[in-house]
């Protein structure tokens, strides 16, 4: 499989046709995340549950809570359906 990295001019669109379709959606901290980027991550201090991008946890750390601003938020575990 052949790959190529390329870069594209960015056009000023809006993306409410990708968020009504439910390939991307807005998470709590504003990221714009693509359905497979969704992490739920845990506040340890007040137990705040909430959706953050995952690349964006990769490259800037994890996000803090949006209910308390606690910065070391956790990635809860996925849930095995039975």
């Amino acid at each position: 499989m052949h790959t190529t990295n390329t870069t594209l001019p960015v056009f000023p669109a809006s993306i409410g046709g990708a968020t009504l379709s439910h390939y991307a959606s807005v998470t709590e901290d504003g990221t714009l995340c693509f359905v497979s980027d969704k992490v739920y991550r845990a506040c340890p201090d007040c137990g705040t549950v909430f959706v953050a991008s995952a690349y964006r946890a990769a490259f800037d750390g994890p996000p803090a809570c949006p209910f308390c601003g606690e910065p070391q938020s956790r990635p809860m575990p996925p849930r095995r359906l039975s």
